[in-house]
């Protein structure tokens, strides 16, 4: 009987080849399949970024920075707020978003590191808040 060795989580199991290669074959197609579910991930937030920034068109907004500010503030809530370190520091830009005019605003929060800053898109035409961009 030809006996090989195989090492799994750290045990040394002792098996006949066709063992070994049943269990080699098994191994490469867990983690195979564990690289796909993290590649589709990957793909998934590559694509929602491309999304923003594609479809935006930047630009400065120099009037009513003042109140886009308070109405994005108004809008988070309580929870949210709590981590911004500055709200009436929040960068706001002209964009295009969806085909219509808007603006974002960006808090900085404390945060921003591991998950990045608060963004809100208001409609100029109403000044309604019309989407939050996700943090991840």
């Amino acid at each position: 009987m030809d006996a090989s060795l195989y090492a799994k989580s750290n045990k040394i199991i002792v098996t006949n080849d066709s063992n070994l290669s049943y269990m080699y074959k098994k191994i490469i197609m867990t983690n195979s399949n564990y690289f796909i579910k993290f590649s589709s991930k990957i793909v998934f937030i590559l694509s929602l970024f491309m999304l923003f920034t594609l479809s935006c068109e930047k630009g400065e907004v120099k009037n009513e920075d003042k109140e886009y500010r308070e109405i994005a503030w108004n809008h988070i809530g309580r929870p949210q707020q709590g981590i911004i370190t500055n709200w009436e520091n929040a960068r706001i830009v002209k964009v295009t978003y969806q085909n219509q005019e808007a603006v974002s605003v960006t808090f900085n929060t404390d945060q921003d590191g591991l998950l990045g800053p608060i963004v809100v898109l208001i409609a100029v035409r109403n000044k309604a808040v019309i989407a939050i961009a996700p943090r991840y």
